[in-house]
């Protein structure tokens, strides 16, 4: 029988208070929130399968949400019910700052190609443009027929002729008269040539050459002027003045007819 020294008692331990129960459950559901995110996502990358996809993107703000709740019931500090929330919270907090972050960047991704698209488009234009008064300079000021005499002489590329961002492909072929042969079907040129005829005294603002605005899902188009320049306009409503005969095209829309009104 063990006898306690009146004069040396035994040390008297601190009070600990038990963690709710709840505290330890819901440390383990931020966690389970937490790592289903990963699960969730590889199994969406293996099977592609959008629904999954769908699932895993509420996880992260759940794991966030039960972490701080689970850590804040754990008592008293650094018990293992807080670690879990702690560690619920990190990883719910990554992969939060990671979906931030894509939802920002990633619509600017998708937009740059399209963008550059644009540029590239441009440029084809513009050496169609060059290629054209080179002729002109060397025939009298007058402007070619069309333009697959440019393929024929070596002077432009069959890419040249192609919108990046259309559905339109390369002429190819195993001769320059295979090459002029595919060019001649449709879906090989993206731009329509307006200059046949015509010599270099036309007006700065004439279009000799433009493409259609659905290259760019109906957002603009690129359009070669008579002084040789190139620009890119949202005025949609000038292919429809153009393929009216209107050219150069006014500066203002027409306008919209009114509605009859009843008498």
């Amino acid at each position: 029988m063990t006898t306690t020294d009146p004069n040396n008692p035994p040390p008297i331990l601190p009070y600990r208070s038990p963690d709710p129960p709840a505290s330890n459950d819901l440390a383990l559901w931020a966690w389970g929130f937490a790592l289903a995110p990963i699960a969730l996502l590889l199994l969406a990358a293996g099977w592609q399968n959008s629904l999954l996809l769908g699932l895993a993107l509420p996880c992260p703000f759940l794991a966030v949400g039960l972490g701080i709740v689970a850590f804040r019931r754990a008592v008293p500090p650094n018990v293992p019910h807080r670690r879990r929330a702690i560690a619920a919270l990190c990883i719910g907090g990554s992969e939060l700052l990671l979906l931030l972050m894509a939802i920002i960047i990633l619509p600017r991704m998708g937009a740059s190609p399209e963008r550059a698209n644009r540029v590239k488009c441009a440029s084809n234009l513009r050496q169609i443009g060059q290629a054209i008064f080179l002729y002109a300079n060397d025939n009298a000021g007058r402007f070619p027929q069309r333009l697959d005499q440019f393929l024929a002489d070596g002077s432009l590329e069959a890419y040249v002729f192609v919108c990046p961002s259309s559905n339109d492909d390369w002429a190819t072929g195993p001769t320059k008269a295979a090459i002029l042969a595919d060019f001649a079907k449709p879906d090989h040129c993206s731009y329509f040539y307006l200059g046949a005829g015509l010599t270099t005294t036309v007006s700065a603002d004439y279009v000799l050459a433009y493409e259609l605005p659905k290259n760019h899902d109906w957002e603009g188009f690129n359009v070669l002027y008579g002084d040789g320049h190139v620009e890119w306009t949202t005025a949609i409503w000038i292919v429809d003045e153009l393929k009216a005969g209107h050219n150069p095209p006014p500066t203002d829309p027409p306008p919209k007819p009114q509605a009859d009104i009843p008498r």
